[in-house]
């Protein structure tokens, strides 16, 4: 019969030292993360704004697809 390793037994697998080094908190990647994003809405929201006819068009579905990748 297989047994299925435990949270507690795999977390006993790791040692003391890494563990601790994957416990920390940090802030820099999600806010680098968020500056993309913010940067991306700005970049293709502008182009929507400065944009008539065919070119309004192509860049409201790439500012429609920025938004949708914000709920992935």
């Amino acid at each position: 019969m297989h047994h299925e390793v435990t949270h507690k037994e795999a977390l006993a697998l790791i040692e003391t030292r890494e563990l601790a080094r994957l416990k920390q908190l940090s802030d820099g990647p999600g806010l680098i993360h968020l500056a993309g994003h913010v940067a991306l809405l700005t970049l293709t929201g502008f182009a929507v704004l400065q944009s008539s006819g065919v070119l309004w068009f192509a860049a409201s579905i790439a500012h429609g697809v920025v938004l949708i990748f914000l709920f992935t």
